[in-house]
């Protein structure tokens, strides 16, 4: 690693994107809409979620970590 890549990596470190902009990212990559997303974690619970009324909650987290592999970090990010 060069000196200069490791002083802009330490100086402006890249963070992991909100849990809501890690699945809209992961939606759109795969094609899922929200109808899929609602199979996983309930129709009202989706909704409320992709227009940020609602948390995601932990359980929440681990079923799209292991059913879509959206990264954990960004899932618990928040």
């Amino acid at each position: 690693m060069s000196a200069l890549l490791f002083v802009r990596q330490c100086a402006y470190p890249i963070q992991p994107p909100d849990p809501i902009s890690a699945i809209e990212f992961t939606m759109e990559q795969k094609g899922f809409g929200q109808s899929d997303l609602a199979k996983l974690i309930g129709k009202s619970r989706a909704s409320d979620i992709l227009n940020r009324k609602r948390s995601l909650s932990r359980s929440q987290a681990i079923t799209l970590y292991n059913e879509w592999g959206v990264s954990a970090e960004s899932l618990l990010s928040a």
